[in-house]
């Protein structure tokens, strides 16, 4: 049994575990299996596996960074980093739909065209300008400024701080064309000057907001969360679910901000644009540095979809029926293994189910059984202190293990 301080530290502790198998040992990566008790758990070990070199599968399930929904906040992230970014443009021009699908993008990349100028460029220009946005806020709107870095939960004064928030930006945006000098519709037009604002919007909020609030940021302003939830996102997977992944790239940032890497990023301008691809690049570098790190764990070119002698990641339920020679049962703590929905207490058929669960989970090794707990963990961007399981306590009381 391995006690970690938290679940960065566990997941560590697992792969280097499997590596030292591997290495000392004779196991192959597909000895092994991680084990855990809800999909969302695994993300961490996603993460340690790719920057460890480790091959893996993901049994049953889409690795996190390739879900959909999480695929598609990042490309907002990436555009907001660097608003010439192409490919995150195109992926969000119309997430959530704004009457801009494949007939008008291919209207705007063709008015790009001619112009000799990336779609970005058309639409952003050099936004922001020379001046920094957050001094520029804080010149023309200190309340304004004020309301926003409080996040206050009057939801009235949220949309009158960002009527004002776009009267900024629409300021700072360069003038469009005409929807028939485009080519587009007048419905088209409008859904991409409500675009083009939205994600100027999105820029001059991240420059007075803390930084692990960025996601927040880009979900209110585009209401997300409601587009998700009602099921018009997709008509596929549980929109809870989904919204859940959401929320988990909160928690991302705050970790990568708990590290220090964003620790600055209140004080610097977002972005500057100038003629110099350096020098626009370096107010810009810590959320850089996150979609940076992000892109590491992109699904598109990583082996888990081709690779057999690999590390098997999935969930207690997906692993009935398997078994493997060494088995890491992981997140073994109250409220997760057993799990608790909610604060009602369970009722005896899910503490039964609980307990199957768990002994599912035991019986999958052949060989060795790794139990592994953390002291605290992240859930939903909220540090929570974690007690072992109680079933942890009852195995190493009746087993004897260390």
């Amino acid at each position: 049994v391995k006690a970690a301080e938290d679940g960065k530290e566990e997941a560590e502790w697992v792969v280097e575990t499997i590596q030292a198998l591997i290495k000392d040992e004779g196991y192959q990566p597909r000895d092994c299996a991680v084990l855990f008790r809800r999909h969302m758990q695994g993300r961490l070990f996603e993460q340690a596996m790719v920057l460890a070199g480790l091959p893996y599968i993901l049994l049953g399930g889409e690795p996190f960074w390739g879900r959909r929904e999480v695929k598609d906040v990042m490309a907002y992230l990436n555009l907001l980093a660097n608003l010439h970014n192409n490919a995150a443009l195109v992926r969000i021009i119309n997430m959530p739909k704004r009457a801009l699908g494949d007939k008008a993008l291919s209207g705007l990349q063709s008015w790009a065209k001619l112009q000799g100028k990336s779609l970005g460029a058309c639409l952003f220009g050099d936004f922001p300008s020379t001046v920094p946005s957050r001094t520029l806020l804080e010149e023309s709107l200190p309340p304004v400024v004020q309301l926003m870095q409080r996040r206050s939960p009057d939801r009235p004064l949220q949309e009158r701080a960002l009527m004002e928030l776009r009267a900024i930006a629409a300021e700072q945006l360069p003038a469009l064309p005409s929807a028939k000098d485009i080519g587009l519709t007048p419905a088209a037009y409008k859904a991409a000057s409500e675009f083009r604002c939205q994600m100027a919007v999105i820029r001059l909020q991240a420059e007075i907001c803390e930084a692990g609030e960025l996601i927040e940021v880009v979900t209110d302003v585009i209401d997300l969360e409601e587009y998700i939830k009602s099921g018009t996102y997709s008509k596929q997977g549980d929109p809870l679910e989904r919204w859940d992944r959401v929320r988990l790239l909160k928690t991302l940032v705050k970790e990568f901000q708990g590290a220090g890497s964003l620790e600055t990023w209140e004080d610097e301008t977002l972005l500057e644009y100038t003629p110099e691809p350096q020098k626009r690049l370096e107010g810009m570098s810590p959320l850089q540095d996150f979609v940076n790190d992000a892109a590491l764990f992109s699904p598109d070119d990583m082996a888990e979809k081709r690779e057999t002698n690999a590390v098997r990641l999935c969930t207690i339920h997906a692993s009935k029926g398997l078994e493997f020679p060494v088995v890491f049962v992981v997140g073994c703590e109250e409220g997760n293994l057993p799990l608790l929905r909610g604060n009602e207490t369970p009722n005896d058929a899910e503490v039964e189910e609980e307990i199957r669960c768990a002994y599912v989970a035991l019986t999958r090794a052949e060989k060795r059984l790794y139990i592994t707990h953390a002291a605290e963990r992240y859930v939903f961007g909220v540090l929570h202190g974690q007690y072992p399981s109680h079933l942890v306590e009852l195995i190493e009381a009746s087993q004897g293990l260390c």
